[in-house]
């Protein structure tokens, strides 16, 4: 059996149906948690073997006048000592699964994620670690939201300077260190991660730039196994790389309904890497577009009305 998403619970939600909503959402972790079955929706990654990065067809926009808009600091957070030295990237994760985003801040010290519950009314409230299960220390870099086990909850993926580390949700806005039981282990030094399902078998897949180290290459790719564990699946996608990287983006940079993913690094030009999928392999080709004079550091992809193509 296969069950949509959250997306439905969201809509009782929004429909004032709370009680209908939390039995909703109890009645799918039982379902999810017995194995008796799956989640999936339309978001990448959820659909399966047959899966593809396509955007939902939907009308043509009617394009209106510009209005005036200002922005204005709503919320900030306070000077906590025991808080991280410095934030080095954030994101954003709908922990209590009741429509509000959390903020989690990942930096240096020793409290080096921190996890701010959404108020809902425009400010934030600082975790204690204890309370979440997100008791880390060191030199964080990056993080990654995503539901690597397909139970319904989403999960984290934290990039220390030296480690990578996975937190399994448990649900009721705690997590659970699962880097060990999960087969992850140091390999590269990090820079950033992102999770992907690279050879849409249907569950997410983990991949990490960086510098290399330990012998290992500057880029990591972990193979989702689909039973809560991963495989270094880098030698057999063939994208260790050679030079350091920093960045990468997920996108369909080729229009052919797969995902692709540009890396950015040391070179002087962002590397293509684009998926061609077999009946028995998924092979990833890459070639490197017109030099930069500088080396790049991030991406940002956008869609430019030429035809339908997506450009970094």
């Amino acid at each position: 059996m296969r069950l949509p998403n959250s997306a439905w619970r969201r809509t009782l939600q929004r429909q004032g149906k709370v009680d209908e909503a939390r039995a909703a959402l109890t009645r799918f972790q039982q379902l999810t948690t017995a194995n008796l079955s799956f989640p999936f929706s339309h978001t990448y990654g959820e659909e399966g073997s047959l899966g593809r990065a396509e955007d939902a067809a939907t009308n043509e926009p009617k394009v209106e006048s510009m209005i005036p808009v200002t922005f204005s600091r709503a919320w900030q957070s306070s000077g906590d000592t025991r808080a991280a030295t410095h934030n080095n990237n954030a994101c954003l994760i709908d922990v209590y699964g009741d429509g509000r985003a959390a903020l989690l801040l990942v930096g240096s010290g020793a409290s080096a994620v921190r996890m701010f519950r959404n108020l809902g009314t425009g400010g934030f409230e600082l975790l204690e670690p204890a309370q979440t299960g997100l008791q880390v220390s060191g030199d964080g870099v990056g993080c990654a939201v995503g539901d690597f086990d397909n139970d319904g909850l989403p999960d984290i993926a934290v990039a220390m300077s030296d480690r990578i580390l996975l937190f399994r949700n448990t649900g009721g806005g705690r997590f659970a260190n699962a880097t060990q039981t999960a087969k992850i282990i140091p390999m590269n030094h990090p820079s950033s991660l992102t999770f992907v399902d690279f050879d849409h078998d249907g569950d997410l897949d983990l991949f990490v730039t960086g510098s290399g180290g330990n012998g290992a290459k500057p880029n990591i790719l972990w193979r989702n196994n689909g039973e809560k564990t991963f495989t270094d699946w880098t030698q057999q996608a063939g994208l260790g790389g050679e030079r350091s990287t920093t960045a990468s983006l997920l996108t369909d940079l080729n229009n052919d309904r797969a995902v692709d993913l540009v890396v950015t690094g040391l070179g002087s030009a962002p590397t293509f890497l684009q998926i061609h999928a077999t009946a028995h392999s998924t092979l990833l080709l890459y070639f490197q577009k017109r030099a930069c004079r500088r080396p790049l550091v991030s991406l940002l992809s956008i869609s430019i009305k030429m035809g339908g193509w997506i450009l970094p």
